[in-house]
């Protein structure tokens, strides 16, 4: 059973009693306002908790780098990669293919570019993640 102090008096109650015994003062709300209270750094620690367990932070900063990866990978295509291919085939730029079907027009060299722009970003991570042997750590027992 726990006690707590009444707020008028001072004297112990239990957390059970309606009302402080010494001067009637109704207990109960504060019981429950201190119990609301615990409850919810209960809740902030088991967030923290969290956070420490499952290595959301590493998430974090897995993501932030990863989309930074991907900037420098998309600039790459876009201004080394792309330019190259467009000269071997006799076009500016790999972003120029184009072909039309009536009033459409579909810019097929732009989705060939974010292609591998994807490639070489999913090699990035998985050699990435191999160098790091991170393999190991996801691994379950």
């Amino acid at each position: 059973m726990a006690m707590t102090q009444c707020p008028d008096c001072g004297n112990n109650v239990s957390d059970l009693a309606p009302a402080c015994p010494n001067c009637g003062y109704p207990v109960v709300d504060e019981a429950a306002k201190a119990a609301a209270e615990k409850e919810k750094k209960k809740g902030l620690q088991g967030f923290l908790e969290f956070i420490r367990k499952q290595g959301v932070v590493g998430l974090a900063i897995g993501f932030i780098v990863g989309v930074a990866v991907g900037g420098v990978v998309t600039s790459f295509v876009s201004d080394l990669i792309n330019p190259v291919i467009g000269a071997i085939i006799g076009q500016g730029s790999l972003d120029t293919l184009t072909f039309t079907i009536g009033d459409s027009v579909f810019t097929y060299g732009h989705f060939i570019g974010v292609l591998i722009n994807f490639v070489i970003i999913l090699a990035v991570v998985y050699f990435g993640f191999k160098a790091l042997r991170l393999e190991k750590l996801d691994a379950k027992k």
